[in-house]
């Protein structure tokens, strides 16, 4: 009797951490969860990150093709293929090449005067 109540209560913690390992990783995969590392990121495409911009508060990756380039402002503009939606991307590394297809890494973040601009700490060519 004793071998069963102790192998009933494996299983039951066996079961509970299971389901708390579970819980964990989907508050961590959620892309508007507070509870998502700050370390990792996940890839969001640029229609859901011009659409809610607010709903992605940490780092962030989003592939797109390079719309206008500025480098004397260490900006350029991403967009999708048929540059119908554009995002602002701030970026003090070396400019992508016009036209080029892309993976920003960053977050995006509010302007004083209340637009979203992506500030990308890296660019990977697609």
């Amino acid at each position: 009797m004793a071998k069963k109540k102790v192998m009933w209560a494996a299983l039951g913690v066996v079961l509970a951490v299971a389901l708390a390992f579970a819980v964990q990783r989907a508050f961590q995969s959620s892309p508007s969860s507070p509870y998502r590392s700050a370390r990792s990121s996940i890839e969001v495409s640029l229609d859901e990150v011009v659409a809610h911009p607010d709903q992605f508060p940490g780092v962030i990756d989003v592939a797109g093709r390079v719309a206008k380039v500025d480098p004397a402002s260490d900006m350029f503009v991403l967009g999708c293929e048929d540059a119908c939606i554009t995002m602002p991307v701030r970026f003090s590394g070396r400019s992508p090449a016009m036209g080029s297809d892309v993976v920003v890494r960053g977050q995006i973040k509010q302007t004083a005067q209340g637009r979203y601009l992506f500030h990308a700490q890296q660019v990977t060519q697609k």
